[in-house]
């Protein structure tokens, strides 16, 4: 949905130029906790510029101003205003944090950016100037996130040990801790879904394998929440899938994912997948965009935030093997500095001999 921008007719001092190529998303703030859009134009005509620099301005209560024309060489970032749209936020935010309303609403205008302009990276100035813009305390890594969401399909970022470990940090039950080798074994050969993301979501859908919910337990190898072909209400038992065994489960967990992913290939047929419907295809490229689709609004978040945030901070376990060697290495290096010291010792003698 476009988001709605508020243009205040300022007045520029001349003609701009259009940009040949766009490839990158500059934030900056305003450095002031206080100003307007006009303030900010008053401020860069002040410099001997056009009129403001930046493309848009984003108050603190969530007014989406306009500055330049989108399609125009900005005067924001310094040797790359001829491939870059700038974003000014308000405020200054080495001293202060983003009020909620104002980032949603940053987060709102990149998006509406991105339709315009896939695949555009996102930069802070200071990714592309020496200066502390657009300061400490701004929500660079929670826009971003947010802007261009958590993709479902791509290379695994985590390992089954990290999961395991993950797994096991949060009291998950051994079937669940077990089960983590079929979703990253699986995963490259159905559409390429991410496994850690499957598995946080799996996570999420059974209470790490405890259940608790409308599904029995784990003799249902449903770990995803899946409902039949004809469906039914959430708390219907009936209206929920079974399957003859965990393999099965999790070809049909992961099949629904790449579905609502858009993976190539899908809609794949012979699915075990029961709720494979043409109509979801490609409707759900990031997790976030989970939301009101496969279950209500912020599910998609919460398996990022509650979930996969804490599986891929997990550090990677090291294997038992590993310790052995360590081990190893450390006696040998003990023995080695054990027959330097006697030979240093020996030549000590020796030197001291009448």
């Amino acid at each position: 949905m476009p988001v709605q921008v508020i243009d205040r007719g300022l007045k520029f001092t001349g003609s701009f130029t259009p940009r040949n190529r766009t490839d990158t998303l500059v934030l900056h703030h305003a450095a002031a906790k206080s100003c307007t859009v006009e303030d900010v134009h008053r401020w860069h005509l002040g410099n001997g510029w056009l009129g403001i620099g930046y493309h848009y301005f984003v108050s603190k209560l969530g007014g989406i101003y306009r500055g330049r024309p989108e399609d125009v060489v900005g005067a924001h970032s310094a040797g790359h205003n001829d491939h870059t749209i700038g974003i000014c936020a308000e405020g200054d935010f080495e001293q202060e944090t983003m009020p909620t309303p104002q980032k949603q609403a940053v987060i709102a205008l990149i998006k509406d950016i991105l339709t315009r302009y896939p695949g555009l990276a996102i930069k802070g100035h200071r990714g592309l100037n020496a200066t502390l813009c657009p300061g400490r305390h701004y929500p660079f890594d929670e826009i971003v996130s947010a802007a261009t969401g958590t993709p479902i399909l791509g290379q695994a970022q985590a390992t089954v040990a990290q999961a395991q470990a993950w797994a096991m940090s949060r009291k998950a039950a051994d079937a669940f801790v077990n089960l983590a080798p079929l979703y990253w074994q699986e995963a490259p050969m159905r559409g390429g879904v991410r496994p850690e993301v499957a598995y946080a979501q799996a996570a999420k859908e059974t209470a790490f394998g405890r259940f608790g919910g409308v599904i029995p337990g784990p003799q249902w190898h449903n770990w995803c929440g899946l409902k039949t072909t004809q469906g039914g209400g959430n708390y219907d038992v009936n209206a929920h899938a079974k399957f003859p065994d965990d393999l099965t489960g999790v070809r049909a967990h992961l099949d629904h994912l790449a579905l609502y992913a858009g993976a190539p290939g899908y809609p794949l047929p012979g699915t075990p997948d029961p709720r494979h419907f043409p109509y979801i295809a490609g409707t759900a490229k990031t997790v976030e965009d989970l939301s009101g689709k496969w279950a209500g609004i912020g599910y998609g978040e919460s398996i990022v935030k509650d979930y996969l945030t804490g599986l891929l901070a997990t550090p990677e376990p090291v294997a038992d093997t590993k310790i052995e060697q360590l081990r190893l290495e450390n006696r040998l290096l003990r023995e080695h500095r054990d027959a330097l010291l006697e030979r240093i010792e020996r030549a000590k003698a020796a030197l001291t001999e009448p």
